[in-house]
């Protein structure tokens, strides 16, 4: 397996959540403290040794290729229809090498691990040990697991169930997803082959549901650090009061 140089992060959401802030500013150009949102999720990569990032974006959000536009190792790409996080992820499949695994940073999943490796460089590590997709996890309050997907370890710290927004009684525990993985080549190909939800959308999640079906090996990494949520306000304002102390 090739090493991972290039990541995908996902940008052309709505920002619905947060309206309406978001009518005339991306949610991820929106300040945490003295930074936007998106510099600190570019940083992570680039500290974890990734040498490439595509920004998947709407032509919405013209403003954040702008405020990127001296950084030569920051393509673009646009999703013109919000068909979902697969659908967004595999408009960037053509700038990428043949068989290259790629690192996947959700625009509004900020986790702090001060003094420590950063997430991405937390799934790095759990893919050079197995050369296998990651999905990024946290344990959550249980009072919140209906708002996540929900993932239950096998006895390898690979993902043996994905439970989607389970409820508070039938939860196998408190792993959520947070929105950072890593996905392997063949992985990027299923996503072209992943049958929209009744929304409408292509989600990475039915990816994941699928390889699990398939008897498809996906490993795990429970992320050390503190967890932000930026595409809410309460997850917002407590990014910025973190990163100001």
């Amino acid at each position: 397996m090739k090493k991972v140089r290039t990541a995908i992060i996902p940008v052309a959401g709505r920002g619905t959540r947060l309206m309406p802030l978001t009518k005339t500013t991306p949610k991820e150009l929106l300040p945490v403290y003295d930074r936007p949102v998106i510099e600190l999720i570019v940083q992570e990569a680039f500290d974890a040794g990734i040498e490439k990032i595509i920004l998947v974006i709407s032509t919405e959000k013209e403003s954040i290729r702008t405020h990127f536009s001296d950084n030569p190792h920051i393509s673009f790409v646009y999703q013109n229809e919000p068909l979902g996080d697969g659908h967004a992820i595999a408009q960037a499949i053509p700038e990428l090498e043949t068989d290259e695994p790629v690192l996947i940073l959700f625009g509004d999943e900020l986790i702090d691990n001060e003094g420590g490796e950063n997430a991405a460089a937390q799934l790095l590590k759990t893919f050079e040990k197995t050369n296998l997709s990651v999905i990024g996890l946290q344990s959550v309050p249980r009072a919140q697991v209906s708002r996540y997907g929900i993932v239950k370890l096998g006895t390898q710290e690979e993902v043996e169930i994905i439970q989607e927004k389970p409820s508070l009684e039938a939860a196998f525990s408190t792993l959520a997803i947070v929105g950072k993985y890593i996905l392997t080549p063949d992985v990027l190909a299923l996503l072209h082959e992943t049958e929209a939800h009744a929304d409408g959308e292509i989600r990475l999640s039915g990816t994941f549901q699928k390889m699990l079906q398939e008897d498809r090996p996906i490993s795990a990494c429970v992320i050390d650090g503190e967890r932000f949520d930026t595409g809410s306000f309460d997850g917002l304002l407590a990014a910025g009061n973190h990163f100001a102390r």
